[in-house]
C-alpha cells in the first residue's frame, strides 16, 4: 500500500511539471527571510536583525506556515531541529523539549509569547492555530532577555495585522475521522491611523482512537476562538495596540493503553469510566509603542485567565467484579484549575546602525494558580481531596548591549537579576466516604528565589553571513509539587544550566544555498525530574543532580529555481545524566519499609530525541489559467525523530535495604524494567495547492503512508501504558479572500 501510494504521488509530480517550462518568480517575502537579509526579529526586546543575532533561530513566515499546516505548536515538532512537542493525548499536558531541556509536568523549560502575552503555564501550550502570520524558535537559554523558564529557548508566535493585506478571509476544512474546521476573519482599518480585526474559529474532530468498553472514540474534540485586534496609531511616533483572544475546548482523553514491554504488545484502549479535559483561555494584551530616532520605548501590560478541569481514569483499566479485589485497580481523578496571571514590562532599545546597539527593561508579574483534586479510590471506598492554592510573584532587571570592536567584530553582554517569592496554601482530606479526615491544613513557607543571568556574545560580521560564539546561563525556578506524600517532597529547588554555542550563518552562490549551523554543549545544574510518587498514584518533581547535553543544528535552503526551492533541517541531541542518585521506601506484604537505592548516571535523558531530520521539497507553478488554475503549489515533507527515551534506563548501583519478600520482589522487578524507547521513524506528508482568483484549494494528507509509532509512553500504578501515533489524515481546504 505504501509503494502504490507513493508511485501514484511520484506520477503526478511527473505529470503535472511539465506546466514548469521556465523560471518563475517567487514570493519576495520568503526570498528575504532565506537570504538572512535586514529581517528584525518580532520579539519587542532585541535590537538586532536575524542575520546579526548571535542565536540558533528558525523563523516560519506566511508562506511555510501554509506549506507546513499547522494546527498547533505540536505540529512544528520536528519541523524545527532539536524541536520535540510530544502528543500527549489532551491539551492540559503540553511540554516542549529544545536540545532535550523540557518538563513533562510543572513550569515549562522553553517560554511562549503570544501576541506579547506571556504563557507561564503549559495547561496554555497547545491551542488552535488561527490567524497565525508568522513563528520565531529561538534555540538556548533566552533568560536574558525573557527571564525565567526559558532555559531550552523561547517561542514567539505573531497574529495578523489589520494593516497588512486587509480585507475578508475565510476558511474552511475537512477531512477523515470527522474533521471540520472553520475560520473567518475580518481585516481593515478607517484611516492610515487606526486599524481593527476581528477573527474566529471553530473546530470538530470525532477522533481518531476508540474506547473498546464505552464503544466510543476517546478523543473526540470541539472547540472555538476569537481574536480581536486595535491599532491605533495616535502620531507618528506613538502607537497603542490591544490584542484579545479567547478559547473553549471540550476534549475527550485519555488513548491510553496497557503495554507489555516484555513483548511488545500494545492492549485496545479500554476503560470503563469516561474522561475529558475542558478548558477556558482568556488572554489580553495592551502595547504601548514610542520611538523616537536614537531609541524605542514599548510597554506591554499583559493578563491571562485560564480555568479548565480534567476527569480522567487513572488506572485506563475496566473493573471486573469475576476477580479478586487486590488484583485489580479503580481511580477516578478529578482536577479543576484556575489561573489569574498579570504582567507588566517596560523595554526601551536603541535604534539605528551606530557601533553601539542597547535594550533595557525592568518587569514584574501576579501569578495565581488555584488547584483542587480529588481522588476516588473505587476498591478501597475511599477519597482523598487536595487543595493548592500558590501564589507567585517577582520582577526583574536587565540589560544587553552590543558593541562593534572592529568593523566587523561586535561584543555582546547582557545581565538579568530575577527575584520572585511563592507562596503555597495546601488543604488535604482524606479516609473513607462519607466521613474523611482533616490531614493538613496549612502555609508552608515561602519558596524565594534570586538569579543572575548574565550572557556573552562575539559576532564575526562575514561577507556573505557571520561566525558567531555565545555563553549564557539559563534558570528555571522551583516550586511545590501538587501530589505530596512525604513532607520531604512538598517543594523542588530550582535548575540552572550553562550554554555554550558556536555558530555560522552563510549565503552562498548568490543566494542560491542559505544555511544556519550551530553546535552546542550545555552543563545542566539540580535538573528537575519527573518522578511517580510512592505509592504510584501521581507523580511530582525531584531534582536529579548534575546532567549535560551537546549536539548540532543545520538548516539549509535554496532559492526558487524553476519553480523548484528546498529545505533541511536536521539537529542532533546527546543528553545524559552525570549524576541522578535515587532513594525510595517501599513498603513489603508486612508493612515494613525497604530503602531501595540506585542511580542512573550515563543514561540518555528522557523525552529528548537523539535526531529531528526535516526535509521539504516545494514545486511552484503557473499554469496561466489552464482549466481555470492561475497557480499551482505543491509540497512534500518527511519529518522524523528518534531514538526517543521514555523513561531513564537501566538501574546501576542497585541495593536494597533488608530481607525482600514476594510482593517487594515483584516491585523490583518492574523497577528494573526500566528500558523503553522508540526508535527512529519518520513521517510524510504532502499537499497541493490550486489558486484561482480568489480562491484557494489545497487538497493534503498527514503521515500518508500510514506509519506506525508510539507518540507517548509512562508508567503508573506498577504498569505501563502507551499512545499510539496519530495515523493517516487527509482532507481538503478551501480559502476565500476578498481584498479591499
Amino acid at each position: 500500500m505504501k509503494r502504490e501510494i507513493t508511485s501514484l504521488f511520484s506520477v503526478f509530480i511527473s505529470a503535472i511539471s511539465v506546466f514548469a517550462s521556465q523560471p518563475i518568480e517567487y514570493d519576495s517575502t520568503v526570498v528575504k527571510n532565506v537570504l538572512l537579509s535586514e529581517v528584525a526579529v518580532n520579539g519587542n526586546k532585541e535590537p538586532l536583525t536575524l542575520k546579526q543575532l548571535p542565536s540558533s533561530v528558525t523563523v516560519f513566515t506566511k508562506k511555510q506556515l501554509e506549506d507546513h499546516r499547522p494546527q498547533s505548536l505540536r505540529d512544528i515538532s520536528f519541523v524545527t531541529p532539536n524541536l520535540y512537542m510530544p502528543d500527549y493525548g489532551s491539551k492540559i499536558t503540553a511540554p516542549i523539549y529544545i536540545r532535550g531541556i523540557g518538563s513533562r509536568i510543572n513550569s515549562p523549560s522553553v517560554g511562549l509569547y503570544v501576541d506579547q502575552v506571556p504563557y507561564m503555564e503549559k495547561s496554555a501550550f497547545d491551542f488552535d492555530f488561527f490567524d497565525v502570520e508568522r513563528i520565531e524558535v529561538l534555540r538556548g537559554p533566552q533568560g536574558t532577555l525573557y527571564g525565567r523558564n526559558t532555559m531550552g529557548g523561547i517561542i514567539l508566535v505573531q497574529t495578523r495585522s489589520p494593516f497588512e493585506n486587509p480585507g475578508l478571509v475565510a476558511r474552511a476544512t475537512t477531512g477523515n475521522y470527522g474533521l471540520y474546521d472553520a475560520n473567518v476573519g475580518w481585516y481593515d482599518s478607517c484611516n492610515d491611523r487606526f486599524g481593527y480585526s476581528l477573527s474566529l474559529n471553530y473546530k470538530h474532530r470525532d477522533g481518531y482512537y476508540r474506547n473498546e468498553f464505552l464503544d466510543a472514540k476517546v478523543d473526540k474534540l470541539d472547540s472555538w476562538g476569537g481574536r480581536n485586534k486595535l491599532i491605533w496609531k495616535i502620531n507618528p511616533n506613538l502607537t497603542v495596540e490591544n490584542i484579545a483572544s479567547f478559547e473553549n475546548s471540550k476534549q475527550g482523553g485519555y488513548p491510553y493503553a496497557v503495554y507489555n514491554s516484555a513483548t511488545n504488545q500494545t492492549m485496545p484502549i479500554n476503560y470503563d469510566r469516561y474522561s475529558f479535559y475542558n478548558r477556558k483561555l482568556f488572554s489580553d494584551a495592551l502595547v504601548l509603542r514610542w520611538h523616537q530616532e536614537k531609541f524605542e520605548l514599548t510597554s506591554n501590560t499583559s493578563f491571562q485567565f485560564l480555568d479548565d478541569a480534567q476527569h480522567i481514569d487513572q488506572d485506563f483499566t475496566v473493573w471486573d467484579p469475576s476477580q479478586a479485589v487486590k488484583d485489580q485497580l479503580d481511580y477516578y481523578v478529578v482536577q479543576e484549575q484556575r489561573q489569574n496571571m498579570l504582567s507588566q514590562e517596560v523595554v526601551i532599545r536603541s535604534r539605528g546602525e551606530g557601533r553601539y546597539k542597547w535594550v533595557a527593561g525592568v518587569y514584574g508579574f501576579l501569578q495565581g494558580l488555584d488547584t483542587n483534586v480529588a481522588v476516588d479510590d473505587f476498591v478501597k471506598k475511599t477519597r482523598s481531596d487536595k487543595s493548592n492554592d500558590i501564589t507567585t510573584y517577582g520582577g526583574a532587571l536587565f540589560h544587553q548591549s552590543f558593541f562593534k570592536l572592529f568593523p566587523k567584530l561586535t561584543l555582546g553582554a547582557g545581565l538579568r537579576l530575577d527575584l520572585e517569592r511563592a507562596e503555597l496554601h495546601y488543604i488535604q482530606k482524606s479516609g473513607a466516604q462519607p466521613v474523611q479526615k482533616l490531614l493538613k491544613d496549612t502555609i508552608y513557607p515561602t519558596l524565594d528565589s534570586h538569579e543572575l543571568m548574565p550572557r556573552f556574545s562575539l559576532t564575526y560580521q562575514l561577507d556573505h553571513g557571520s561566525i558567531y560564539a555565545v555563553a549564557a546561563k539559563g534558570y528555571k525556578t522551583g516550586g511545590f509539587n501538587s501530589v505530596v506524600e512525604r513532607p520531604e517532597d512538598l517543594r523542588f529547588d530550582s535548575e540552572n544550566s550553562w550554554n555554550y554555542e558556536l555558530g555560522y550563518k552563510f549565503s552562498a552562490a548568490n543566494g542560491f544555498l542559505n544555511g544556519d549551523v550551530a553546535l552546542f554543549y550545555i552543563d545542566w545544574r539540580n535538573q528537575q525530574i519527573y518522578q511517580t510518587v510512592p505509592s504510584g498514584r501521581g507523580s511530582m518533581i525531584k531534582n536529579a543532580g548534575h546532567s549535560r547535553s551537546r549536539g548540532f543544528e543545520v538548516s539549509l535552503s535554496t532559492k526558487p529555481i524553476y519553480g523548484f526551492d528546498f529545505q533541511v533541517g536536521y539537529g542532533y541531541t546527546d543528553a545524559e545524566f552525570l549524576k541522578h542518585d535515587q532513594k525510595l521506601i517501599v513498603k513489603d506484604a508486612l508493612g515494613k519499609d525497604h530503602v531501595i537505592e540506585y542511580n542512573f548516571k550515563g543514561n540518555a535523558i528522557p523525552y529528548a530525541p537523539k535526531n529531528t531530520l526535516m526535509a521539504q521539497v516545494n514545486k511552484n507553478i503557473d499554469m496561466k489559467g489552464f482549466i481555470g488554475i492561475d497557480h499551482l503549489r505543491m509540497n512534500v515533507t518527511y519529518r522524523g525523530a528518534g531514538r526517543i527515551n521514555w523513561r531513564e534506563g537501566k538501574l546501576h548501583d542497585f541495593q536494597v535495604n533488608g530481607s525482600i519478600d514476594e510482593k517487594l520482589q515483584d516491585y523490583i522487578d518492574k523497577l528494573k524494567d526500566n528500558v523503553s524507547y522508540q526508535n527512529y521513524y519518520g513521517l510524510v506528508d504532502a499537499s497541493i495547492t490550486a489558486k484561482i482568483k480568489t480562491f484557494k484549494v489545497s487538497l493534503w494528507s498527514r503521515n500518508i503512508l500510514d506509519e506506525s509509532y508510539h507518540a507517548f509512553l509512562f508508567s503508573a500504578l506498577n504498569r505501563n501504558y502507551v499512545q499510539q501515533g496519530q495515523p493517516r489524515s487527509f482532507g481538503v481546504t478551501v480559502e476565500y479572500q476578498l481584498p479591499l
